[in-house]
């Protein structure tokens, strides 16, 4: 019988996986989308877009969501596409949320 196969995540930063509503921009076009947020961490997130999309790997997006704490936290980065699979895209942030007290916090919980 074969050895099940064992992956080992070796991200530096900590993932949580969520569901959050939010859109983003494309900075070079003002292409917009509606987007769900499904993982996100200090430096980044992976969401889906809503339709179809034109974005390609190394565009600037202008990412807008809001966090499901009690307060409903607008959070409003900067980030450059580092992965595109079919609808899901992965950013990297430009800005530093390491800075933001309310992602920090909400990572955290």
């Amino acid at each position: 019988m074969a050895e099940p196969e064992v992956h080992r995540e070796t991200r530096e930063r900590y993932r949580k996986k969520v569901t959050l509503l939010g859109g983003y921009i494309k900075k070079e076009s003002d292409l917009m989308g509606d987007m769900i947020v499904e993982d996100l961490s200090f430096t980044g997130l992976s969401f889906v877009t809503m339709s179809e999309h034109s974005l390609e790997v190394g565009d600037t997006l202008r990412l807008k969501f809001r966090l499901d704490d009690p307060t409903m936290t607008e959070i409003s980065r900067n980030g450059v596409v580092r992965y595109i699979q079919s609808r899901t895209v992965g950013v990297e942030f430009v800005s530093s949320a390491s800075l933001d007290w309310a992602l920090g916090f909400y990572l955290l919980v």
